[in-house]
C-alpha cells in the first residue's frame, strides 16, 4: 500500500474529497514526524506506539571488505510492539470474516508507516 491507495481509502470512507484526505494524511504524518523529532513518543490507540531512541556509538564492519569503521551514536524511531495488539486482532478477525490471511507483518507495517 503506498501513499496514493491511503488517501483513496481514507478519502471513501469518511466521504470526502481525496485532496482533503490528502491533507488530514499530510498533516498528521508530519505532526508525526515533528513529535518524533523532539524526542516525544507518539501513541495511536488502538495502532501503536513509536518512540526514538539513541544507539550508541559503535564499531561497523564492511562485509564486502572486512574494513573496520567507526559509527557514530544515532537516534532511530521503533515500534513498541504491545500496543500493535488492537490490529492484530482486527486482521485475524477479518481474514475470518473474508476467508482470506494478511501478509502484513510487523516488518511489513513498520516499512509502510515509515517516516
Amino acid at each position: 500500500m503506498n501513499k496514493t491507495d491511503r488517501i483513496e481509502i481514507a478519502a471513501a470512507d469518511s466521504g470526502v474529497a481525496p485532496s482533503d484526505a490528502a491533507k488530514v494524511i499530510d498533516s498528521m504524518l508530519s505532526s508525526v514526524a515533528s513529535t518524533l523529532t523532539r524526542g516525544e513518543d507518539v501513541t495511536i490507540p488502538g495502532f501503536g506506539k513509536f518512540a526514538t531512541v539513541q544507539r550508541a556509538a559503535r564499531t561497523g564492519r564492511n562485509p564486502a571488505t572486512g574494513v573496520e569503521r567507526r559509527l557514530s551514536s544515532a537516534s532511530r524511531v521503533v515500534e513498541v510492539r504491545h500496543r500493535v495488539a488492537g490490529l492484530s486482532r482486527r486482521l485475524r478477525r477479518a481474514e475470518e470474516k473474508e476467508g482470506w490471511r494478511a501478509v502484513v507483518g510487523p516488518a511489513r507495517l513498520r516499512a509502510v508507516l515509515e517516516i
